[in-house]
């Protein structure tokens, strides 16, 4: 069973992502979307998570893996690990993102507000230390669904996917068989 939405451990060492799939199919714990891990050389693949889990970030010191239950308005979790978070007690960090915009740095977790209109979009921060959540900037244009939103490691700068114009084209085929 193949996987989705992945991403890279801080060593390039493991590559996260979700799947389906499920060592125990009698276990309904370990049904569904789950976080997954693999080393980059090949091997087995290792379930990380228990209770659900779409879309990984690990933290820059390899220490903690946050991820994002399934959803449009998914929970931030983490779980602790070194050498590739390994599992363990899941700990709920953030009630919601919007899957594919946020972005783990060593100082905290930037997202796009996951009940904000479609435009503009409200860039919030989450800070480690403060454990607060503040707004830090918008975005004026209607941010690409999926994946797309990325932040420097330092913070310093936000990349993001965005729509700039939607048009279409209607068409008429006559006489069609």
């Amino acid at each position: 069973m193949g996987g989705e939405r992945p991403s890279w451990s801080h060593d390039g060492r493991w590559v996260y992502f979700a799947s389906e799939r499920s060592t125990n199919p009698t276990d309904s714990g370990s049904r569904g979307w789950q976080i997954w891990k693999m080393l980059v050389q090949g091997g087995e693949a290792v379930q990380v998570t228990k209770g659900g889990g779409y879309e990984a970030a690990e933290s820059l010191n390899g220490k903690t893996l946050y991820y994002a239950k399934p959803g449009d308005r998914a929970p931030v979790w983490s779980v602790p690990g070194s050498e590739g978070a390994t599992g363990g007690l899941e700990t709920a960090v953030l009630p919601a993102v919007t899957n594919g915009h946020w972005a783990v740095t060593e100082k905290g977790i930037y997202f796009t507000a996951p009940d904000a209109p479609v435009q503009p979009v409200p860039v919030l921060f989450f800070s480690f230390e403060t454990r607060r959540v503040r707004q830090i900037g918008v975005i004026a244009k209607e941010v690409e669904p999926g994946p797309g939103f990325f932040v420097g490691q330092d913070g310093r700068w936000l990349m993001w996917a965005q729509i700039d114009r939607k048009e279409s084209d209607l068409m008429m085929v006559e006489n069609f068989r």
